[in-house]
């Protein structure tokens, strides 16, 4: 009896010992695959290229940005060409940054110079630019902004004065 009772016993260990290791290396399995998984999850986007989609987009918002400052170098490069004798001549249009033309960009410098200060104001704010306290020099910057070459010199009072 005692010889069948330790038979048992070793058999019972054995078959113990077999399913705490079939069911602790299904553990092990599941835990390596759950990580792996992770892993992957995480690694991936650092190891593969942006999709083309993503690239077809970014291709075409730059080529759109590419236009937008070809067309304003043009423009630039037509106003160049105007001098002071050339006021009532229409002005090439420069884009505001989003790509679309000012409601209340000016038709020719002579327009501009008549242009009222929250005028000029909300077209210095289309094209960001930075506003001075003197028109003069709010002008100045716009007419640079958009390729003019001269500037316009302001008059003071003892000046007018003068002239009188």
């Amino acid at each position: 009896m005692q010889e069948v009772r330790a038979l048992i016993q070793d058999q019972l260990k054995e078959q113990i010992v077999r399913d705490m290791r079939e069911f602790l290396d299904g553990r092990i399995k599941e835990e390596i695959i759950t990580e792996v998984h992770q892993q992957v999850q995480v690694q991936l986007p650092e190891h593969i290229p942006v999709t083309l989609e993503k690239q077809i987009v970014g291709s075409r918002s730059q080529i759109i940005e590419v236009r937008h400052a070809l067309m304003n170098s043009e423009a630039r490069r037509t106003n160049s060409n105007l001098r002071t004798d050339d006021l009532n001549d229409s002005l090439a249009i420069v884009l505001k940054p989003d790509g679309t033309r000012s409601d209340v960009y000016p038709a020719n410098l002579t327009a501009l110079f008549a242009y009222t200060p929250a005028l000029l104001r909300t077209l210095l704010k289309d094209h960001g630019l930075v506003e001075h306290q003197l028109r003069e020099k709010n002008l100045n910057k716009f007419m640079a902004h958009i390729g003019i070459t001269f500037q316009i010199v302001p008059v003071s009072a003892t000046d007018e004065n003068n002239d009188s």
